[in-house]
């Protein structure tokens, strides 16, 4: 009973929110409820964002606009001047939110699925934000080279992972260091990676002299042995590190939080 209770007032919070934040929010409010996809957001700051049918666009938003999922308080607050590199930014979302709370932030987008980046680069170019967010159709792994889509893109998140074997349109890949390169030497402020498997070959794979140049990073894992080697190849690193399960998932999915010591 009592966690019934506590969930439908989780529920009624997250209702205003999305009542705050969202124009459209009764349409928003029912794509969370439904697991409606593909609906597009006018939040109440001017942004519109835009989804494909796979898109869990209202979900996302809730993860990356009110629950701040990859900028919790204590992990770090954006602001203009800074520089993130978005890798797996998906249609955008988090990209949208950076610019929104401190709008001029440097932010590039790596996203290799030739469907999402095309949406991505829809809503960057509908909210006028191509000068400051660079969108980049490339996979970041292991380093250069090229990998493939299966094109079974999974219902509930829009993404599908890349492979080096699949049978779709290939993608050229590059290594972290590459992605950093395009940054034209300024520090990085945040690194998030959520690639939807890849956060190891990506974090374990990249030279030790690049990690002085990023200050915080934040991976979603997808598995829990992936999870124990990205964590051991960030704190070899010099990071400190720090791991949030997802809530319902916690056997295979959360966020690890890596920064220095102060």
């Amino acid at each position: 009973m009592l966690s019934r209770i506590m969930n439908r007032l989780r529920m009624y919070r997250l209702m205003l929110q999305f009542r705050g934040r969202v124009r459209n929010w009764q349409e928003a409010w029912r794509a969370i409820r439904t697991h409606t996809l593909g609906v597009t957001l006018q939040l109440r700051n001017g942004l519109i964002i835009r989804g494909e049918c796979r898109d869990d666009v209202a979900w996302i938003f809730n993860e990356i606009f009110v629950e701040r999922c990859y900028t919790p308080a204590w992990f770090y607050h954006p602001e203009p001047g800074h520089t993130v590199l978005d890798v797996g930014a998906n249609i955008g979302l988090f990209s949208l939110y950076l610019d929104s709370v401190a709008h001029g932030i440097r932010v590039l987008a790596f996203e290799p699925h030739p469907e999402t980046f095309n949406v991505l680069t829809t809503n960057l170019a509908e909210n006028h934000l191509e000068g400051t967010i660079t969108a980049r159709r490339l996979a970041v792994s292991r380093g250069p080279g090229e990998v493939r889509f299966s094109g079974l893109r999974g219902l509930d998140s829009g993404h599908d992972p890349a492979t080096t074997t699949g049978l779709g349109e290939a993608v050229d890949c590059i290594g972290l260091s590459e992605a950093l390169e395009l940054a034209e030497g300024r520090p990085i402020d945040l690194l998030k990676v959520d690639t939807e498997g890849a956060e190891v070959e990506i974090i374990s794979s990249a030279p030790l002299a690049i990690w002085s140049r990023i200050a915080r990073v934040v991976v979603e894992y997808h598995d829990l042995g992936k999870r124990d080697e990205v964590v051991r190849s960030l704190e070899s690193s010099g990071y400190q590190c720090r791991v949030e399960p997802s809530r319902g998932f916690e056997g295979f999915l959360g966020l690890i939080y890596a920064r220095r010591p102060a």
